[in-house]
């Protein structure tokens, strides 16, 4: 990320395509990583809602998701930026949840998915051709080896804030 104070960076379509996340979400799904079995890791599945607000930070460089979860009675409140290191040419991304956990995330793109991979969590992002709709799938490793199903969720958009046909990814 740039810390250069004498240049700011140019805007420029690497930052409008983030505006594909901007707005309102509800998502429903199934969470697997309460009571996971390696053998049968979608065994034993809880319930996944969440609401999801995600803002342009003024300027338009990135944005911002604030997020209310529940896995199963489980709350998971997290607050995450996501944008563009021009000095990389990769797009990233930071978490910060309420279980004290902060995960950074190098954000790949091609086409409509999103693609945000982090040391133990990974996620596949995939908008629907209108925009309205996100699938998603987590999985972590939790013992450092294999990668297991942590989360698979369809996110939708509120109608009051449709993307409009310029900032669909």
């Amino acid at each position: 990320m740039s810390s250069n104070y004498g240049t700011p960076p140019v805007q420029g379509p690497q930052h409008e395509r983030l505006g594909a996340f901007v707005g309102t979400w509800h998502a429903a799904g199934q969470s697997f990583a309460t009571h996971q079995d390696p053998r049968n890791p979608r065994g034993a599945p809880l319930a996944w809602v969440s609401d999801e607000v995600t803002e342009w930070h003024p300027g338009k460089f990135f944005v911002v998701q604030h997020e209310v979860a529940t896995a199963g009675s489980a709350p998971l409140l997290t607050h995450a930026i996501i944008g563009f290191d021009e000095a990389s040419g990769d797009y990233f991304a930071h978490a910060f949840e309420n279980h004290g956990h902060y995960r950074r995330y190098t954000v790949r793109v091609v086409g409509r998915t999103w693609t945000f991979t982090g040391g133990t969590e990974r996620a596949r992002v995939e908008f629907s051709e209108d925009g309205h709709t996100q699938t998603v799938r987590w999985e972590w490793r939790p013992d450092g080896d294999a990668w297991l199903p942590l989360c698979d969720r369809t996110n939708v958009r509120a109608g009051e804030n449709a993307v409009s046909q310029s900032e669909r990814p």
